[in-house]
């Protein structure tokens, strides 16, 4: 079994796996003249060492990573960006879902909230929720917009209704109210 870890780090190398290591990486990790002991501090000697649960001897090395043009930075994952929607109804049952922009973007027709599993995207459970009650959606400039698709009950940014088929930019930090549902949208 062989672990290579970062710069200054301990690896542990099963010599039976050394054969499968490229020749210049052995050679990288090969104890010199002034390689110290990891464990104990002294000049580098045999460093055969028995292990729990490993029947052969390990040797131990010290790794140091050697920054070349040929070396390659790995890049981290890019983070995903979602709206976060959670609230409450009157009755204090919570909700909350979350919708990534990334979906929301690939979505020509938007994502739809309703009370209807067969016909919405986004269920939220509450009588006084349409079957089809709202859209998401992503406008220009990449912002979020919602747009009422004829609620019963309406739909209502800050406290302001929106008409039915009209669309609303909707910003992090605003109140959207589905019917008596009140969701707090915020952006990560």
């Amino acid at each position: 079994m062989a672990q290579v870890c970062a710069p200054t780090r301990t690896a542990i190398l099963n010599p039976a796996d050394a054969i499968r290591f490229p020749s210049t990486l052995i050679k990288s990790i090969e104890p010199g003249p002034g390689s110290i002991h990891p464990r104990t501090d002294h000049p580098a000697r045999t460093r055969e060492h028995r292990a729990k649960h490993v029947s052969r001897p390990l040797h131990i090395y010290r790794v140091r990573a050697r920054m070349t043009a040929a070396t390659v930075q790995i890049q981290p994952a890019a983070l995903r960006k979602i709206f976060h929607f959670h609230g409450v109804d009157p009755g204090g049952r919570k909700f909350g879902f979350g919708v990534e922009v990334d979906d929301l973007v690939k979505r020509d027709q938007g994502v739809l909230i309703g009370r209807d599993s067969t016909q919405c995207d986004l269920v939220l459970l509450n009588e006084s929720v349409s079957r089809r009650h709202a859209r998401l959606s992503m406008g220009t400039n990449n912002t979020l917009h919602i747009e009422d698709v004829g609620s019963t009950n309406g739909t209502a940014i800050n406290g302001t209704p929106i008409a039915p088929g009209l669309t609303r930019p909707l910003e992090p930090g605003s109140t959207l109210k589905l019917g008596d549902i009140e969701l707090v949208v915020r952006y990560d």
